[in-house]
């Protein structure tokens, strides 16, 4: 896969597994790519971009999202130039 999510924790907390959930507001991802590139973290492939890097091929990324709203989430990392996505990080904030 050109892109991978890895991780997903609380801002300075717990890491939250797919499938998790969360009071936590904030989030930061960690990944992977491929490709040299921007890494925008959305809800959903086609999702608006709710945070972004400029992510380098053999790194790790991160990226933050703030205020989140509570809710069910599928969190993607989507490299802008080749379009490629992650595989859905589901977590519902709470």
């Amino acid at each position: 896969m050109a892109v991978l999510i890895t991780s997903v924790t609380a801002a300075g907390g717990p890491q939250i597994p797919s499938g998790g959930s969360t009071p936590h507001k904030t989030l930061d991802f960690t990944g992977r790519v491929i490709v040299s590139g921007f890494v925008d973290i959305k809800d959903g492939p086609q999702g608006q971009a709710l945070g972004s890097a400029q992510a380098i091929a053999g790194t790790a990324f991160d990226i933050t999202v703030n205020n989140l709203d509570a809710k069910k989430y599928e969190f993607v990392a989507v490299h802008r130039d080749t379009q490629d996505s992650s595989e859905p990080w589901v977590i519902t904030v709470t």
